[in-house]
């Protein structure tokens, strides 16, 4: 892999060296800092660490890596990849032309007519790093916050990859391997259950929480939900309080409602922005040690949160650390919260601005800012042991190994405001970010899509969506993988949008990727493909307009015929080589389970739940004995039918068998059998 790199050190005072490197050079210096390269090759591409060697001491601004975009790469018709900035913005293609100069944070991943390269960053130890893109040319940059180099320390830069993979599946499982190698991931179990933001935002008091638990147990006792989480509103002092104590009125006993809903099986979860708070809270006022001041011409305060002023805390200080601790104690042992979904966090690390003009920075005493950020978070988890942690509206490579999950879209609901976008433009969005940002999931992190809300009546928040529009988020929120939160007031909602809920349960785990990743405007077909060669598939119609749908089933690992299960309509097809959504009405979605037709005896799907029964059906087919081993996981008590479909090939028959035949292919017999856990054993017979 030959690439042009540049590797620039800017220093304080503007002054800027600009060194070219080989790609394998180890050594590079200027009359100030010399650097040590380490490369390591990876599929696809190398991997590169950086070690500055000061020889005198001198204030940096900047670190960049530059890259110059292969020739064959760049062109009119290059499209990237941006990753976003934090959690919460939205991740997509673009056109490179249409993008001027723009940061992603993460990675990013080039295309151009079949060829690609990517580059990403796979440490997030110390320095808030990011990418800027600019035409032909990209900056791996360190932000060193004009701090001087000392000549008798050695500084370890993050490390970097660089690749030109033969497809965006393979750029982003080696970028992933590489994050996996460096860090050890918590737990990846998947919440399901019920969120209070946007069904109550800060309406919300006990009876409320308790009503949901209740309704949970009434309409979803089967599938098991196992959270019940507050949102903002449960705490005294506003959204950026500093002191997280429950709000006397709404909230007089917390750790008993916390117990409570232990008792009855669900994870009891709070929401706090614990490294921020607001000047109309006063904390600052009984707490002037925790405000962090900078010293910079810029304000001090890192966000607004309408007039009032919103400042991070003094994160790199013992006081403030113990007050942090405290506060997650507290919530842990005597409010009994064991999910935590922690928001706002990106503004510990930079403030609201013009960011890709003024690159405003919260800059500490004692460390660079990522290592204060994680600093942070690791005191977190060590006083809530193995509670779910949920990053929101936060970096995404520096909670690696900390958070459990992360928000992976932005909120599904904005507001009642003119100048926000309509309720099924911010689906659309959040669909994209689900899509771009499928890799993550179950590896990880385990990927939040925010809530699932599916009213189909106006609550004076902008969200009041059609029957087919709440189907396509439901089946979204499926299809990440992740997360299964019900932000509503289950009763009144009523049956069919309640059905949408517990047909998405219980989640796979997995998610679903794009079937072309650069599909411009977003991805509208994603699959998933099972460890028995199935393939779950998920076609959406983003436009106004009625639309055929067409996926070639080659592309998701299926050739020739297959049968087919249209999931939401429980229609069973046989078909070759394509799935075709015809007739698809806009703003509309739909799912497929397609299995192929082989020459032995096959469990193909079931009508039980969004995913044709995958994760709850396994099967394994012995040669010798000619049997069909089906096992069913006792959750087929969790779905809606029970209902699943047996192909025999011509040459076999199961005289004992007791099934409906379905229909007759040129090569075999499909079956419909009833459930039972733990499954059966079906005798086949090959006819001589």
């Amino acid at each position: 892999m030959k690439l042009d790199f540049r590797f620039i050190i800017t220093y304080s005072d503007g002054t800027q060296s600009v060194l070219p490197l080989e790609d394998g050079q180890t050594g590079l210096e200027d009359i100030y800092t010399g650097a040590h390269f380490s490369w390591e090759d990876c599929p696809g591409g190398r991997t590169c660490g950086i070690t500055l060697k000061p020889k005198a001491e001198r204030p940096v601004r900047f670190v960049d890596m530059q890259v110059q975009l292969p020739e064959h790469i760049f062109s009119d018709d290059t499209k990237v990849f941006v990753s976003a900035y934090t959690t919460n913005d939205v991740a997509q293609v673009s056109l490179l032309k249409s993008l001027g100069c723009c940061h992603s944070r993460d990675c990013v991943l080039y295309e151009n007519s079949g060829s690609l390269f990517g580059a990403a960053f796979i440490t997030a130890d110390r320095f808030f790093t990011y990418i800027r893109i600019d035409g032909q040319r990209l900056f791996l940059r360190h932000s060193m916050e004009d701090k001087p180099l000392f000549a008798n320390q050695s500084y370890r830069l993050e490390k970097m990859l660089f690749c030109l993979p033969e497809s965006s599946g393979e750029f982003f499982d080696t970028y992933t391997d590489k994050l996996k190698e460096h860090y050890d991931i918590p737990r990846l179990d998947i919440p399901t259950g019920w969120c209070s933001w946007s069904c109550w935002y800060q309406n919300v008091d006990e009876q409320k929480v308790r009503t949901a638990g209740e309704e949970l147990k009434r309409y979803f006792t089967a599938k098991k939900c196992n959270t019940v989480q507050i949102d903002d509103g449960w705490q005294r002092g506003g959204s950026f309080c500093g002191e997280w104590l429950p709000k006397e009125k709404e909230f007089p006993s917390l750790g008993t409602l916390g117990d409570e809903l232990s008792k009855q099986g669900f994870t009891f979860g709070l929401w706090l922005a614990p490294l921020l708070a607001s000047r109309d809270s006063g904390f600052f006022t009984r707490h002037p040690g925790l405000k962090h001041v900078q010293n910079t011409p810029e304000a001090d305060n890192s966000y607004m949160c309408g007039s009032d002023p919103v400042y991070t805390l003094e994160l790199d200080s013992r006081e403030t650390l113990e007050h942090i601790r405290s506060v997650f104690r507290r919530c842990n042992k005597e409010y009994g919260a064991e999910y935590f979904k922690l928001d706002f966090l990106t503004f510990a690390l930079f403030k609201l601005s013009d960011f890709a003009r003024k690159e405003h920075f919260v800059i500490y005493k004692q460390d660079y800012a990522s290592a204060v950020y994680r600093k942070v978070i690791a005191a977190i988890r060590q006083e809530v042991g193995d509670a779910f942690l949920l990053a929101c509206g936060a970096p995404i490579s520096e909670g690696i190994g900390l958070f459990n999950g992360i928000r992976v879209t932005p909120d599904i609901i904005w507001g009642k405001m003119k100048s926000a976008p309509t309720a099924w433009e911010i689906i659309k969005m959040c669909i994209c970010s689900i899509s771009c940002r499928y890799y993550y999931n179950g590896k990880i992190f385990v990927n939040d899509p925010d809530g699932l809300v599916v009213r189909g009546f106006d609550f004076n928040d902008g969200f009041d969506v059609t029957y087919n529009e709440a189907r396509t988020w439901a089946t979204a929120v499926a299809m990440s993988g992740g997360s299964s939160l019900i932000n509503e007031q289950m009763e009144r909602i009523g049956a069919d949008r309640r059905d949408m809920y517990s047909f998405i349960l219980p989640p796979l785990g997995r998610a679903a990727r794009p079937v072309d990743f650069f599909e411009l405007p977003q991805p509208s077909r994603l699959f998933i493909k099972n460890p028995d060669g199935s393939v779950i598939a998920a076609l959406f119609n983003f436009n106004d307009r009625m639309q055929d749908f067409i996926l070639e089933t080659e592309k998701t690992g299926i050739t020739g015929e297959f049968a087919c299960l249209r999931i939401w309509a429980r229609e069973v097809t046989v078909a070759k080589d394509k799935i075709v959504y015809e007739n698809a009405v806009g703003h509309s979605c739909e799912v497929f389970a397609a299995s192929p037709l082989e020459d032995k005896p096959r469990f193909l799907f079931a009508a039980c739940n969004i995913y044709g029964g995958a994760g709850i059906f396994s099967q394994s087919f012995e040669e010798e004995s000619g049997i069909l081993d089906i096992q069913i996981s006792p959750d087929i008590s969790r779905c809606d039918g029970d209902e699943f479909y047996v192909y025999l090939p011509n040459g076999y028959d199961a005289p004992d068998m007791k099934a409906e035949e379905k229909m007759r292919t040129g090569h075999g017999r499909i079956f419909a059998l009833k459930a039972e856990a733990p499954g059966m054993r079906i005798k086949t017979v090959k006819k001589q």
